[in-house]
Parts: C-alpha cells; structure tokens; sequence
C-alpha cells in the first residue's frame, strides 16, 4: 500500500496477506478481533483469507446488501463475512443478511438456517466434486494442489462420494475482460487523467483494458458468462459441493505485486493468477474459503467449498463438519507466539461465539 505501507502475512512477515481484504484477514489470524467484513469481485474475501489462514466467504449475489454501490445491479462484487471459524462466520452472516431496498439484488432470507447449519454437522452422503485446477484453467502449484487434495480423504471419512469432475470454465478469460473492464471503467475511468501517475499500475492496467473493449466484446462476455452457468448450473444438479483450492500459489514476497508465472508457465495477464476464485465468482454460486493445510515452509492452504446458488446453509454445514474433523482456529501465527510469548488456545478473544456464549 503506498499510502500506508504493507500489510505483511503473519505466517511469514516477508510474504503478503493477499487482498483486497488482506487488513482484515491479518487482524483475524493475529486476535485483533474475532470477525470482519470484506468485499469480494475476484477473490478479495477468499484469498487473503486462504493466505492468512482463516475463514472467508463469498455469498450469492444479494444475499448481504451492498449499499452504497454505482453499479447497484452489478452481480459480481460482493460483501461478506470473514472469521477465524465456521461458526463465527454463520453467526456474522445470520446478523448482515437480508434484504434492503437500496441495493436492488438483495432478498429476503432465513438468517437462522446459517447458524442451525453449523450445530451439528453432517456431510454423510453427499456428493462432491474435487478439482484442483477448473478443469485445466490454469496452472497450480504443485505443494498447493497436495495440501488442498488431502481435504478429498477428510469429506471421505465424513461419509460424502467425492469423485474427480469439474465442467468446463475454458472461457473464464474472455468472460473475465469483459466485465471486469466494464466495472473498472464505470468506476475508476472518471479519475485516470488526474491520477495516473498515483495509482498502481494494476489497477491503471485494468482501467485502460476496459475502455479498449467494444460493445460487442462486452456483449460477447455477457454471452459466455451465461452459457458458462448454464454448464455449472447442470453440472451441480447432480452435486452438492464443488470443492477445489482457494488460490493458486502459496504466499508471495510482499514486494511482488503479482504472479507473472505459475510452475514456470506465464500468465497472460493481471488477473489469471486469481482464476479458481474469479472463476467461481463469475457463476455467482456461494463460496467458502477454509484453511486446510499448511505448506512445507508453513504457510497456510486454502480450500474453497463451492455450494449451489442460495444453499449458504450446504455449504456452512460442510464447512463446519471440515473444520470438526480438520479443526484450525487454534493455530497461532508465529508473529503472534512472538509478541506475546504465548500460545493461545482457544480463547474466548478470539472467537465471537466464546465469547458471546461466555457473557
């Protein structure tokens, strides 16, 4: 951040936090409060919390209203919760769902089905989907695909079918230039002559992407992103899950604003290295990233657990049995150990549910 500086992973100080919600994940890997609220378009809810090894999840367009929003009937960018467990998360997102009539996507909901899901979990039964790279979309670290693949022999022994599937998200790229560019220019076009030379070259990039596009490459996008979900749509009928990792890679130096390659491939442009969660946001299904594992250098892993449009409640109940027989949220970052000198456990501090249930 070049107005306050970086935000640093907790799990390595050298490594970034991923973003954009990369504050708020930081402060919940670290105790500084035990929820938080995030926006997600490409990944900024999942990611960093994949990176910081905590607990983020991208709801269905319009489940928690997005007020105030230029592009109000926009289904892409959203806000969620973000928690250090499954259960803080159904309790957050039981208090901000709901309906509101200044956001125009937003509907009406039974908030409590988020918490009754996460009582007393079962997955027995289910049907699961694992892929580890969107049917080939892009490339994956290798050390994150076996991380995120041993969560297949975690659903197994909890009972669920999990097979090897995934349907075909070939045309993310195409579908991913096209809407992204529309929205970067609705809302950042207006202040590229007077600040350029300010912003980061990120997001100038995808700016100037945007207002290059024509109407009928916008269209086009349009086209491909529904037939896109007419192929999940089918696909999930006869699944209840869709599990895959979060991000692509592990954490990466702080100073790198991006990844330009991928077990040695390069990627075409700024966003492919957050492909498995922009993938998942352009079929507007529910996702949930969830710790599942940690590196050989110990960073954290991120599984996402994708869930049919409006089925929150599926996939918070899966993500509550995962945790039960996989359980994290008593894992210290080594910055914390540091500082305090401790290993906290449990602690009420760190989780609303304690604490609430403690008052």
């Amino acid at each position: 951040n070049a107005v306050f500086g970086p935000t640093r992973n907790p799990w390595n100080l050298a490594l970034t936090c991923g973003g954009s919600s990369g504050g708020a994940a930081v402060a919940l890997a670290t105790g500084m409060g035990p929820i938080a609220q995030g926006s997600d378009t490409g990944g900024s809810l999942r990611t960093p919390a994949a990176f910081c090894g905590v607990v983020g999840f991208r709801t269905t367009p319009g489940l928690v209203p997005y007020y105030p929003k230029l592009l109000g009937w926009d289904s892409i960018g959203v806000t969620g919760p973000m928690a250090r467990t499954v259960g803080d998360t159904a309790l957050m997102l039981s208090v901000v769902a709901g309906p509101d009539d200044r956001a125009p996507l937003s509907y009406d909901v039974d908030t409590s089905a988020f918490t009754r899901a996460v009582r007393s979990p079962s997955i027995k039964g289910w049907r699961v989907a694992w892929t580890p790279d969107l049917n080939g979309l892009i490339p994956v670290d290798a050390e994150v695909a076996r991380v995120a693949e041993t969560a297949t022999r975690v659903f197994r022994s909890l009972g669920a079918k999990v097979e090897s599937a995934c349907c075909d998200f070939s045309e993310v790229n195409d579908i991913v230039l096209g809407t992204r560019g529309l929205s970067m220019v609705a809302n950042y076009a207006d202040k590229l002559s007077q600040w350029k030379e300010q912003m980061q070259k990120g997001l100038v990039w995808n700016i100037e992407q945007g207002l290059k596009l024509s109407p009928d490459e916008i269209g086009r996008a349009e086209a491909l992103r529904t037939a896109l979900w007419q192929r999940v749509r089918a696909f999930m009928e006869t699944r209840d899950l869709l599990i895959l990792p979060t991000v692509a890679v592990p954490p990466f130096p702080v100073e790198v604003p991006y990844p330009t390659q991928i077990n040695g491939k390069p990627l075409d442009n700024y966003t492919q290295w957050f492909f498995l969660t922009y993938g998942i946001t352009v079929t507007g299904l529910p996702a949930i990233s969830v710790p599942c594992g940690f590196t050989a250098s110990g960073l954290p892993v991120g599984l996402q657990i994708v869930g049919r449009r409006r089925q929150e409640a599926m996939v918070l109940r899966a993500a509550a049995a995962f945790e039960a027989a996989a359980p994290w949220a008593d894992r210290i970052p080594p910055v914390v150990k540091h500082e305090r000198g401790i290993t906290p456990t449990g602690s009420p501090r760190l989780h609303a549910a304690g604490a609430i249930a403690g008052s």
